[in-house]
């Protein structure tokens, strides 16, 4: 209809010229007359500070939070104004009862939780576990969690029910080579699904505070600010004088991460759970935060089984972790391990692609984190929810999947008011962290 069109139009005018121009000329060609009076009235209404945003003395009312998720901060530090909409005026799409990516993820979350788990408190050791024993582990899995969060599979329909099953051949592979992977490692997963909240300790003694930043508020006052999430892995190895932590978090969705991307404030999440936990943990000190790809791969679907090296470097290829790690810690010392030898046996590489820092670098980074933490809570306080978001190539990457950026102000050519992780502050912040990497 003419008032879809014109919806869509407004929504890609923002960011999609190119559609754009193509519904504009399709709503001129079916004469509709009052387009090119609403598109004049839209422009006289927006100015180069249209981004501009501020509910002053009503913040107080609006964010009362001492605490934050790791995915509330992601969406402050990309967007001011996004992380209004969706956390102050909490406006949110319908549910619905589909398999969506967002299920997809949470599905391979909690097989590789229960199966892990029940590896790892079982009698039997986890190198003795056969291809049929991870089958059975990860059909019970897929079985409680379909009956937990989802309708009886008799009234899903036959394409909810294929594509839900697709998924155990996946978590099957994962398991598999994350068993292989941890059988020639030191590290050892000893907590799955770990949740850090106030007072929290383990049977064991291993704290799971949440960490805790004091920033000043805009009406002169201090407030303590807690990170509380859930680490989808925590891996500990013994060294000896100290215990090394490694944070792991599954991504089934892409996930890019970048020094660049730390200065301004995102890809914090596995960072604030690894400091919380060395921070409150005496003798445990940082190893590694690493994002660990679990989505599609391509050993999944191929027709002829290839060889065991060129199987390792495919399945590598796609899921190494992405993130960083200690100089010198246990992850530094096995990076050995993620050595790949072609089918030839001449040429030898390593996967192994965290950013390598030094103690001093992660400090510094540590340092970083708290800055961009501190000063959008502050603003924020203030009532300063200006749509400002980062850009990466031309790319607004807050404003990708944003339901918000049809109402945010922002106009197509608006170049000033971002925040570009390849401009020179971002990159220099970069190249200082690895200064005195063996890179």
């Amino acid at each position: 209809s003419i008032e879809s069109a014109r919806t869509y139009f407004a929504r890609a005018r923002l960011f999609d010229k190119r559609t754009a121009a193509a519904i504009e000329q399709a709503l001129k060609t079916v004469g509709d007359e009052e387009f090119p009076m609403l598109v004049s009235r839209a422009d006289s209404k927006m100015s180069d500070d249209s981004y501009i945003h501020s509910v002053g003395p009503a913040a107080s009312l609006i964010f009362r939070r001492e605490s934050l998720s790791p995915t509330a901060i992601e969406s402050l530090n990309g967007c001011k104004f996004e992380y209004f909409c969706r956390y102050g005026l909490r406006l949110k799409d319908p549910p619905r009862n589909t398999l969506t990516p967002q299920s997809f993820g949470e599905t391979v979350h909690y097989v590789m939780k229960r199966c892990l788990e029940r590896i790892y408190s079982g009698d039997k050791p986890p190198e003795e576990y056969s291809s049929d024993d991870l089958s059975q582990l990860i059909n019970s899995a897929m079985d409680e969690f379909l009956e937990k969060n989802f309708l009886p599979a008799e009234e899903s329909g036959y394409r909810f029910v294929a594509q839900y099953k697709s998924i155990a051949s996946l978590c099957n592979m994962l398991l598999g080579y994350m068993l292989s992977e941890l059988k020639n490692s030191d590290f050892s997963p000893k907590y799955f699904e770990l949740t850090l909240e106030d007072e929290k300790t383990m049977p064991d003694g291993f704290s799971a505070k949440p960490f805790a930043l004091e920033i000043p508020m805009a009406d002169g006052s201090v407030k303590t600010v807690k990170i509380r999430g859930t680490v989808d892995r925590v891996d500990i190895a013994d060294g000896g004088d100290k215990h090394w932590v490694r944070v792991i978090d599954y991504k089934t969705g892409p996930k890019d991460f970048s020094l660049e991307k730390v200065y301004y404030g995102l890809n914090l999440q596995l960072l604030l759970y690894l400091f919380a936990l060395c921070e409150n943990n005496s003798g445990f000190s940082a190893a590694e935060a690493t994002y660990y790809p679990s989505g599609s791969t391509p050993l999944k679907d191929m027709e002829q089984e290839p060889d065991e090296q060129t199987r390792r470097e495919l399945w590598l290829k796609d899921h190494c972790g992405d993130g960083i790690a200690v100089i010198g810690s246990q992850s530094d010392i096995e990076r050995s391990n993620y050595d790949v030898i072609s089918a030839d046996g001449k040429k030898k590489k390593n996967m192994f692609s965290a950013d390598m820092l030094t103690e001093q670098g992660l400090q510094q980074l540590k340092q970083r984190v708290c800055e961009q933490l501190t000063e959008n809570v502050s603003a924020l306080s203030g009532g300063d929810v200006s749509a400002v978001p980062v850009i990466n190539k031309n790319e607004l990457l807050a404003c990708t999947y944003c339901k918000y950026r049809s109402v945010c102000g922002r106009r197509p050519q608006l170049e000033k008011a971002v925040r570009d992780i390849r401009g020179d502050k971002a990159l220099e912040f970069a190249a200082m962290l690895k200064e005195g990497s063996d890179e």
